[in-house]
């Protein structure tokens, strides 16, 4: 599996009985990705390797999972505080929007054309959703709003933003 198309989700917290289940963590509580029968990639070392999900079960902030021929604590216990990954083709399918995954790397232009980086996160604060922009190895925070980002163009991946400059400190 190459890296770059596998798509960090959460992590493993830690075990819940027994029989290897494990508590998870989702970095997106409302993701509908993980079902049973799909591969959960983990980073060891310099490698992933992958464990197929037998079962997910609880609710957003107590979800228990339960990998293939993990059946024990002891058998699971590498397990804990590890990233779990999935590939991004395993993304359910969007009738409208897209994954915040997708837009990350863009590079960041003003109306003008002129460079301002490139996209390195989305943060989501009081409840509105913050574009992170890395520019001269600072960083701004725009917010993702009509007013100020007027197109993510997904073929050139670029983002444009209105009235960039009033966001810059020098």
């Amino acid at each position: 599996m190459n890296s770059k198309e596998l798509v960090s989700l959460g992590s493993f917290i830690k075990h819940h009985g027994l029989n290897g289940e494990l508590k998870v963590f989702l970095y997106n509580e409302n993701s509908e990705t993980l079902i049973p029968g799909i591969l959960i990639w983990l980073k060891v070392e310099k490698d992933f390797i992958s464990y197929e999900l037998e079962s997910i079960r609880g609710s957003k902030n107590n979800l228990l999972v339960k990998l293939k021929n993990m059946n024990s604590r002891k058998s699971s216990q590498f397990l804990i505080k590890k990233e779990l990954y999935v590939s991004r083709s395993n993304f359910p399918d969007l009738n409208e929007g897209f994954y915040i995954n997708d837009i990350i790397g863009f590079k960041v232009e003003d109306d003008n054309q002129k460079s301002f980086g490139y996209l390195k996160d989305v943060l989501f604060i009081a409840g509105r959703e913050i574009l992170l922009v890395e520019y001269l190895k600072k960083e701004i925070m725009i917010p993702n709003v009509e007013e100020f980002v007027k197109l993510f163009d997904f073929e050139n991946k670029i983002v444009i933003i209105n009235n960039l400059e009033q966001f810059i400190k020098e």
